[in-house]
């Protein structure tokens, strides 16, 4: 049966809709809140429909279960990223910096998102590969890292060991950046970290930088072709020594050699 555009029943469509949506928008963020607060040990489906103000049976609505609501933080989580990571990576001046904006704004995700932080990267409570919306939106957020290595490659950083190496490498740092300040360690062991972490998180991808910068000007050097010499300035070779006054020939740097060129030369008139 068809409805007219305007009619009462497409509106009520339209509206259970959006109410749908809501709720789910509402049981998503009251997990996060949880996560957030309590830990992951605290997240549980009833737990979420308690602080969303809704009944325990609404999530289940929307999420099967414990692990297709933590797939649906996931699937959130690296939309933000790679939205945040594509912002920073149009900012940049070139590919060196293109690479430390990218770090900056996957460290800039967690600090801010930290209960989808600590939620994406665990493949033991979410199995990316079983949940189709959250496994494309890693795929996109992590695409923009071997996408900049190959960048920073053109440019002239070497190729060596290969692009998953690099990848690997930059990923890690930026990573590993990210756990250890919501973790604590920086800030405990670091005192210019826990004066100003900001500043800190970006002396400390600025030094990558650099790293890389180096990096990329050795490699286009080295791809530089040789320059030639100019003309006039090349170093002559005879194809055979000169004969000496005896009529043998003189081998340079042997003794006939120095006493030939001790004798003085007598002037032509």
């Amino acid at each position: 049966m068809l409805y007219a555009p305007g009619s009462m029943r497409t509106k009520n469509l339209r509206a259970s809709s959006v109410t749908s949506e809501s709720l789910r928008a509402r049981v998503l963020a009251a997990s996060v809140e949880l996560i957030e607060k309590n830990g992951l040990e605290g997240l549980s489906l009833r737990e979420a429909a308690r602080l969303a103000n809704v009944s325990h049976q609404a999530p289940y609505h929307y999420f099967a279960d414990r692990e297709a609501l933590l797939a649906a933080i996931c699937e959130s989580g690296f939309t933000m990223l790679g939205e945040k990571v594509r912002e920073a990576r149009g900012t940049g001046t070139g590919p060196g910096d293109k690479l430390e904006r990218a770090i900056i704004s996957y460290i800039d995700f967690a600090v801010e998102h930290p209960a989808h932080f600590r939620v994406m990267f665990r493949p033991e409570l979410v199995r990316l590969e079983q949940h189709a919306g959250a496994q494309k939106a890693a795929d996109a957020a992590f695409a923009h890292v071997p996408a900049m290595i190959a960048e920073a490659m053109q440019d002239g950083l070497p190729a060596e060991p290969s692009v998953e190496a690099l990848t690997a490498a930059v990923w890690s740092f930026a990573h590993g950046y990210a756990c250890l300040l919501l973790d604590g360690p920086l800030e405990m062991m670091l005192p210019s970290v826990a004066a100003n972490r900001r500043k800190a998180t970006r002396d400390a991808v600025r030094a990558l930088g650099s790293l890389l910068e180096a990096a990329i000007a050795v490699g286009r050097r080295n791809r530089a072709p040789p320059k030639n010499r100019p003309r006039g300035t090349q170093k002559r070779h005879d194809s055979k020594p000169r004969d000496n006054a005896e009529g043998r020939p003189s081998i340079p740097g042997s003794r006939q050699d120095a006493v030939r060129a001790s004798r003085p030369r007598e002037s032509k008139r």
